[in-house]
């Protein structure tokens, strides 16, 4: 054989190899499909052997596809005779489902697809590049997936972008190879490509030199990102179609319209939740009180959460900026002001594309990465489309250990500055961010209604007397609320219209649920000078099914207050009495001694405490509350 055909088909192997291997692995990686790169590179350079055989003529061609599809079928006659047709269809029914994302993985399955996508890939690169010598089809459709998988945020994807973009120069010198042989007489094409391998590796290798480093692994660059994002709003933005999550879609009668009336909530299963314990799971984050109803009135920005060009954005927006991160880490174990916990969220009955999360999240991961995650300034989270039942998201957040005497308390009495929110603060620091983001919160978490009447005030100056911290304003105004005051009951009547809904629960309904609390409470905060804001979500049951799930169903929908401290960040608060995490207390009127987050906190951090001192030798993972814990909680 001469040496320029041996070229040839050396080079037409390397180039189906780069070319569909990158491809098929790229896409494999993006179904999280495990695989074995060289194994997919031996197999395209076998097809591309099999194929310069095969499709010599149109006889050849003919011949051998009919053979290898008869072939196919009875092997898999003979494997399986009776359940071939229904196996074969299962798969491809798998297949669109799995790529949908509504099914997970089944191992044979993907063995199978790992073949098919590579033989598949490689067939279709064999005819465009080195049957019909075309350069531009090929590499457009190339581009166009690698594209797709890099917009959908897959990582781990670049090394197959960087063997596409070699593949890419070989072919293209092909290409020009082809060119220039109609003026000049030239080597065979094969020799040509071989000669320009080397000089294509060296250009592949000093790109990946050159690039930005910044994030260079996944590609997320700045410029191309923003570039991309704007493209992405302005073509393909969803505003005004994200279907929010309110209370009254579980059966409250609470909605951006009326606050109050009797509850109608029931007991099917909203979500399912694998947690080390249970969390109050934010949906709705609203910051204006129009008299009778709470609703979000911030002109937000919407950012892709996984875009590392806003993490700055992101890292303010659920207070990871604050000064208390500065001595500690949100990942740290002995963390005395919070614990990280991770938690899987599965929805099952909630029509909405709201991501729950827990306080100070630190990172959301998709299922697949099927949906793609965003957020907005007012630390709302939420996907690209509605959540589809059965598909779960995990999240990482770093809670709050707040409780009598503990490490947070300490701070936000001591550390925390109290400022008079009732004024305009000109200027906090000399930081010119953490300044903007407290003149955002001045403008959009203060503001009264001229609804309230004079005496909610009054009642919020008698209780907060005497109170020199912000801390301790919240706490008296929340105790006050808690302990025997107010009545807990899921059918209160109506507020009267012309009413004001704070002012009518506290000094002549005097009885009501969590709206009405979460409501008062934040009213009252803004009154004593504290910057609040008012929470729609689900509260956890206190303890998980017997599968060790914890089952959150429409009547946990809850309702509770953020406290913004400065330094700190925004704190929940619950000032429903009796609460356990959502689960309605059984009275209409409980003892303080039943608040159940108060006595949660205080063991947990006398927990671990104890752990502390046992010494790190002891203490193999992150402090957790045990099962009989949360029994007595």
């Amino acid at each position: 054989m001469k040496k320029e055909t041996i070229a040839s088909l050396f080079m037409e192997c390397i180039l189906l190899s780069l070319t569909a291997g990158s491809l098929s692995a790229a896409f494999l990686t993006s179904l999280n499909i495990e695989f074995n790169l060289l194994y997919i590179v031996l197999l395209t350079a076998l097809v591309c052997l099999v194929l310069r055989f095969v499709l010599q003529n149109k006889r050849t061609t003919l011949v051998f596809v009919s053979l290898i599809l008869f072939t196919a079928i009875a092997i898999g006659f003979l494997t399986n005779p009776q359940n071939f047709i229904s196996s074969t269809i299962n798969y491809f029914s798998w297949l669109i489902s799995f790529v949908a994302g509504s099914v997970g993985i089944i191992h044979s399955y993907a063995t199978a697809t790992v073949f098919i996508t590579a033989i598949l890939i490689a067939v279709i690169f064999h005819v465009l590049n080195n049957k019909l010598r075309l350069f531009i089809l090929p590499l457009i459709l190339g581009m166009g997936l690698l594209f797709t998988l890099w917009y959908l945020n897959n990582k781990e994807i670049s090394l197959y972008i960087w063997l596409f973009a070699l593949a890419s120069i070989i072919s293209w010198s092909g290409a020009y190879h082809r060119t220039l042989s109609r003026q000049f007489q030239l080597p065979d094409r094969g020799f040509w490509q071989a000669c320009v391998l080397p000089i294509a590796i060296l250009i592949t290798l000093t790109a990946t030199v050159i690039t930005p480093s910044k994030d260079a692994k996944n590609l997320q660059w700045d410029y191309l990102v923003n570039a991309i994002n704007d493209i992405d709003d302005q073509l393909f933005g969803y505003k005004g179609t994200r279907k929010t999550f309110r209370l009254s879609n579980v059966g409250f009668s609470s909605s951006s319209n009326r606050l109050g009336g009797p509850v109608k909530a029931n007991e099917d299963l909203a979500l399912r939740v694998s947690s080390p314990l249970p969390l109050l799971l934010r949906a709705s984050v609203l910051n204006e009180y129009t008299g009778s109803a709470w609703i979000g009135s911030i002109q937000n920005t919407r950012y892709r959460y996984t875009d590392k060009n806003t993490r700055v954005d992101r890292e303010s927006t659920y207070d990871l900026d604050e000064y208390i991160w500065y001595n500690v880490d949100h990942a740290e174990e002995d963390n005395p002001f919070y614990l990280p916990i991770q938690a899987t969220i599965t929805h099952s009955g909630i029509d909405a594309s709201v991501l729950f999360h827990a306080q100070n999240l630190v990172d959301v991961n998709m299922d697949k990465g099927r949906a793609v995650p965003y957020h907005n300034t007012s630390s709302e989270l939420f996907a690209n489309r509605e959540i589809r039942e059965d598909e779960s998201y995990t999240i990482v957040s770093a809670i709050p250990l707040l409780s009598d005497n503990s490490a947070l308390e300490g701070y936000l009495r001591t550390a925390s500055p109290t400022l008079d929110w009732t004024q305009p603060i000109n200027e906090y620091l000399s930081d010119g961010a953490y300044n903007e983001k407290i003149q955002d919160i001045y403008r959009g978490y203060t503001q009264l209604p001229d609804t309230i009447p004079d005496r909610v005030e009054l009642l919020t100056r008698l209780i907060t007397e005497g109170q020199l911290t912000a801390y301790d304003k919240m706490i008296a105004i929340k105790d006050y609320l808690t302990n025997g005051n107010y009545a807990y009951t899921l059918s209160p009547p109506e507020t009267p219209k012309g009413r004001d809904f704070v002012d009518y629960f506290l000094f002549d309904l005097k009885e009501g649920y969590c709206t009405y609390y979460a409501s008062a409470m934040a009213i009252m905060g803004r009154l004593a000078g504290v910057p609040t804001r008012y929470i729609e979500g689900f509260s956890m049951p206190a303890e998980p099914a017997n599968d060790g799930l914890y089952e959150v169903k429409n009547i946990n929908g809850h309702a509770w207050v953020e406290v913004y401290f400065p330094e700190v960040g925004w704190i929940p608060m619950d000032p429903t009495p009796g609460s356990r995490v959502g689960i309605a207390p059984p009275t209409q009127q409980l003892p303080q001694s039943d608040r159940y987050w108060e006595e949660y906190y205080r063991r947990l951090n006398e927990q671990m405490r104890q752990e502390h001192q046992q010494g790190p030798q002891d203490r193999d993972q992150s402090p957790k509350m045990d099962q009989e814990l949360l029994r007595q909680g």
